[in-house]
């Protein structure tokens, strides 16, 4: 693919997710939506996104294996994660921690809601070309597929229990549009290549565990539903990865 499409398909795959966020504020510059509930929603609001580790592929040479091997006492090895190249080739994968903090923008003729939603997951993100075992690639380098585990706490006068939570499995995928434009053996510079690497894009859902009914929200139709799915999307900018670029803690190939 050339470069030219590759532009072509990153703006169009941005332009797609922005034109659905419909942000509640201009001051959600960041643009991130999260589907209504059977219950309250649509939401609006921003993500705060901060990289907790990235763990990569340590290379070991000869001598550090025989040193491993005498200090361990076994010839099976066992090697600790490193860090993360900037040019992710030896990724393995990254945790990253989500809060969200959304304001509901409910269709009137449905209900009148002033719901707040804030959620805090924890997100493996996997590289597709480790999960596929696939050519290492612009593409696949940039794509990542992720899962973890969190919750939802939702607070306002249209929530009845003033303590209502709910369990959450989020389900991802995202793209650093940074890693489209850089070639495998590239020797731009690794700092800027990081901090380049916080800027993405993600969609996905949110599983939720359980059944969630309209009795705990006051003003909403009678209803309930297991076990749903609440999709989510959005441009956002991880502060944990421009914190390493600025450490200068990534290392190169």
């Amino acid at each position: 693919m050339s470069v030219t499409r590759r532009v072509r398909l990153v703006v169009l795959v941005i332009g797609l997710l922005l034109a659905g966020a419909r942000p509640a504020s201009a001051a959600y510059w960041w643009l991130t939506w999260l589907d209504e509930l059977s219950g309250p929603g649509p939401f609006h609001g921003p993500i705060l996104p901060i990289e907790v580790w990235c763990f990569g592929k340590k290379a070991v040479t000869p001598a550090d294996f025989a040193t491993m091997q005498q200090q361990q006492g076994t010839t099976t090895v066992a090697v600790p994660p490193g860090a993360c190249r900037a040019d992710r080739s030896n990724t393995l994968f990254t945790l990253q921690l989500e809060m969200g903090f959304w304001n509901d923008n409910p269709d009137p003729d449905r209900y009148d809601g002033d719901t707040s939603l804030k959620s805090f997951e924890l997100i493996a993100y996997f590289p597709v070309h480790r999960i596929f075992r696939t050519d290492l690639t612009r593409v696949t380098r940039a794509t990542e597929l992720g899962a973890g585990i969190g919750f939802y706490k939702l607070t306002g006068p249209t929530v009845v229990d003033p303590d209502y939570v709910r369990g959450a499995v989020p389900l991802r995928v995202r793209v650093l549009p940074s890693e489209l434009f850089y070639g495998k053996d590239s020797t731009a510079n690794p700092k800027l290549r990081r901090a380049l690497q916080a800027i993405q894009v993600r969609a996905g859902w949110d599983f939720l565990p359980g059944t969630i009914s309209s009795a705990s929200f006051n003003g909403l139709p009678s209803g309930q539903a297991s076990n749903e799915f609440v999709a989510t999307a959005g441009v956002q900018f991880d502060l944990g990865t421009l914190l390493w670029a600025a450490a200068n803690r990534e290392k190169t190939k």
